[in-house]
This record gives C-alpha cells, structure tokens and sequence, in this order.
C-alpha cells in the first residue's frame, strides 16, 4: 500500500523542516509595508493555530496578508464541528466580514445557497490547480447544490467495523471463516449475522450482547443494498425506497435473532463516532470499551482514540459489511475543510491554498503529537493524524507517526484505505433535520413499528423541511 520512502519523504521532509524552521520562500519586501490581517475562525486547536502561524512566516509578511486563529465565539461552541457554519448562517442578513471558516462539510449546501461563501472556481481555473490530488470523498461534499466549489478539503474521514478480537476467541469463532480477517475480508450482512449469533452464544455476562443495531446508522445499509435518501438535487427526501425499506426490516431481524439491544443503552445515550482521536472523544462509559458490546462500528479516528486512552485494548477491525459477496463495498465519509468568507477579497486564497496543503498539514500534525502522550517503550506520541484527504500527504503522514503497536500501527493504515470506499451524505440544504429523521425512522423501527411505516413518516417530514428550505433559498 505504501510507496518507498525514496518515492515520497525527501520533498515532503524538506517542506516539513521548512515550515517548522520559519524559512521565509517567498521574497521579502525591501521596506516596510502595510499589512491587512484577517481573521482564520476554527478549531480551538493547537494544530489549527500553528498552520496559522506558518503561514505568517512563510509568505505572510511578503504577501501583505496576515492570518489571525480564532475559534467560534462563545455562544457557537455548543454546535461543535458546526459552530462556524451556524456563525455564518447568522450572520449573513448584515453580511460577513472577510476571512477564512473551516467548516464541517454537510453544511456546505446551506451556506452556499445563502451565499455565505465565496466560490472557489475562478482561482482554481486561473491556477490551474489539480483537483485530482485530492481523493473522491474529501472532495465531492465541497460543493454546492449549484455545484460551484466553495471549500476545499482539510480533514476526512471514514466508517470501518471493529471488534473485540477477545471475545470471539472466547466465542470460539475463526476469524477467517468469520470474514473478520482484514487481510482477506469476507465482511457480508449473513456473516455479520453469523457471527452475531455466536457471540450471543458464547457471552459471558448477562449485559453483555454482540452488537447495538443503532450504533450504525441506517444510512450506509441503505447505501450499501443501492438505496439513496436524498434526490442529488436535494428537493426531495427518498427515504422509503424499496432498497432503504429492505436494508432496515432486515437491520431489525438481525437484532431481534441477536437477543435485541435491551441489555445495552438506548441509541440515544450511545457514544457518537470519534472525532478527535484524543479523550476528547467519548471514553468512559462505553458500551465497547467496557466489554458489553462485541462488534461496533466507528470512524477511522477511533484507531487514534484507542492509541492514546485503551493501547491495550485488544481490537480487531474489518471493512463494513457488503450486502453480497459481489456487492460493491460502501462505508460512509464525513469532510472538513477552509473557505472564504463572502465578501472576502481575493488576497485570500493563496493563503487557503497554504491551509490546505501537505506542508500545513505536518506542521498541524507535529504540533498535535507534541501533546499526546508518549509510550513508554519507544517515546513515540500515543496519536495518529486525520486523513487530509490527500493521498500523498495522508501515506507520509501515516509513515511517520506510528506507535510501534502492530495492530494499531496496521488498523491505522486499513483506516486510511477505507476512503477508497466512503460515500459522503447526499447533498441538502437541511442535513441536521434530514439526517436525525433518519436515525429516528431507525429508532422507530427498532422499537417495533413497521420498517416502511417508519421511513414513510420520517419521509413524509423530511420533504416538509425540504420544502420551507428551497423557499427560503435567495
């Protein structure tokens, strides 16, 4: 999977040092000049920042164009990775002063039909910038329902299945036969189910149960059996496709053979996906973690969370399951990344360009490891990077921070493959209500109502807010 070092490190190394030495590459004015300082609105992360800075070293002065790191104002922080998409959104009615967002990539939608960001396609055509160093899934959610580009990518993600490799040895399960070997995957719904159903057999403790059927949302099983949830319009809500309907009733069965979720919380009280990869993310308490879950689905961080707060956790990891052999492998994909406020001038987008790039992306992963936790053996971070989204740097990246733990060293980089296969959520102008009718039309089934019966209403609700949103649309 990796290319040789010869390949890959020398340029990136040479970038990295330079970045991290505060070598100025762009050429200096011979006398002072005015400088306009914009500001960067994002993470209140110590990596965000410090790309921040290098590009005041680099290029800033030369420019004329400095970047100050701020996080979200108070009142934001409670909307999490989408607290500068809601600033954006209120913003707009007096309008936005100039500067760049990182923002959560479901959002994008909204803030460019309300044209709270900048397109991106004339600096991209003039520069001719290639669009192909950056891989499907990182890319795709960046555009507008109009399908001008308005972010470019940052941060990406994807979905994977893990494990308790001790409780299916407990279980007496083979790995292999089980389609739980990542090296030869045979990872299918019937061998899902399968090996649900020995693991109920084999359980130790009465709160003990295989899996959680609401710890993965129904959205990838649909996706997974060919259904979809959103026209790629987004005016109409499709939630009650045959392939939706039929990929939840038999989500439902497998989890009634498996003895159900009534010894594990509720989906409700269920940790979300990791996002940090830090004990930012949801540790105590769960239901994975503590032994009374088998089988859990989870983001690619989840491998960095487990490296700093569990090392000796004892996971095992596969790809998601196929509905058939022959099915086409889907998982699901969630993206970040930097845009221009509207209003922003064009000044800005070299330093977009500088935020997004493999150099800023070393710098922001040195200074994140520099406060992880060190192993003891080898002195190396207990941490692994995000995903950029950009191969290149993402296969550098993953050369040169591993934690000398084989397993996690190696899910690290079966994280990184998943990309290959994440589907980000369709495109819509209200992805926070769209997508929690879809987990609540899984709730509902779960808990006993019909499988269409469930999707029909959520359906019929989703359209309703589909509707008010297109009216809405300037």
């Amino acid at each position: 999977m990796h290319p040789t070092r010869r390949r890959i490190l020398p340029g990136l190394i040479i970038g990295w040092a330079a970045t991290l030495a505060g070598c100025d590459l762009g050429r200096r004015p011979s006398a002072a000049r005015e400088h306009a300082i914009y500001e960067v609105v994002g993470p209140d992360a110590e990596g965000k920042r410090r790309r921040v800075e290098a590009w005041n070293r680099r290029y800033g002065e030369a420019a004329g164009t400095l970047l100050t790191h701020v996080p979200p104002p108070p009142a934001y922080r409670h909307a999490g990775r989408r607290a500068t998409a809601r600033l954006l959104l209120d913003e707009r009615a007096q309008g936005t002063p100039p500067g760049i967002v990182w923002i959560e990539h479901e959002s994008v939608p909204d803030l460019a039909r309300h044209r709270a960001v900048r397109g991106l396609d004339d600096f991209v055509r003039r520069d001719r910038l290639d669009l192909k160093r950056f891989m499907p899934c990182a890319l795709q959610p960046c555009f507008g329902l109009d399908d001008r580009l308005v972010s470019l990518p940052d941060e990406v993600d994807a979905g994977q299945l893990y494990f308790n490799r001790r409780h299916v040895l407990e279980a007496g399960i083979d790995f292999r036969r089980a389609g739980l070997d990542f090296e030869r995957p045979d990872s299918t719904w019937e061998n899902l189910r399968r090996a649900a159903l020995d693991l109920q057999l084999g359980r130790r403790a009465a709160d003990q149960a295989p899996w959680h059927p609401g710890a993965a949302g129904i959205a990838v099983w649909g996706w997974a059996n060919g259904g979809g949830w959103v026209t790629p319009d987004g005016r109409r809500a499709t939630f009650a496709r045959d392939e939706n309907v039929s990929a939840l009733a038999w989500l439902v069965r497998a989890a009634q053979e498996a003895g159900g979720p009534s010894r594990v919380p509720d989906v409700e009280q269920l940790p979300g996906p990791a996002l940090h990869g830090t004990d930012a993310d949801r540790v105590a308490g769960h239901p994975f973690l503590d032994g009374r879950l088998s089988l859990w689905f989870d983001s690619g961080r989840f491998m960095s969370t487990l490296a700093r707060m569990r090392p000796d956790f004892p996971i095992g990891y596969v790809e998601s399951p196929r509905r058939h052999a022959r099915s086409p492998l889907v998982t699901w994909a969630r993206s970040s990344g930097y845009a221009l406020r509207a209003g922003s001038p064009d000044a800005l987008w070299p330093a977009l360009r500088f935020l997004v790039g493999e150099d800023a992306a070393i710098v922001d992963a040195s200074a994140e490891a520099a406060q992880a936790p060190a192993s003891a053996a080898s002195g190396r971070p207990l941490w692994f990077p995000p995903f950029t989204g950009q191969l290149r740097a993402d296969r550098f990246l993953a050369s040169r921070y591993r934690i000398d733990l084989k397993i996690m060293d190696e899910g690290r980089d079966h994280a990184l493959e998943q990309l290959r296969h994440a589907r980000p959520s369709e495109r819509c102008p209200a992805p926070e209500e769209i997508w929690l009718l879809v987990r609540a039309a899984q709730r509902a089934a779960l808990r006993g109502a019909s499988a269409r019966e469930s999707l029909e209403d959520a359906r019929r609700r989703a359209q309703e807010i589909l509707d008010v949103s297109w009216r809405g649309t300037r």
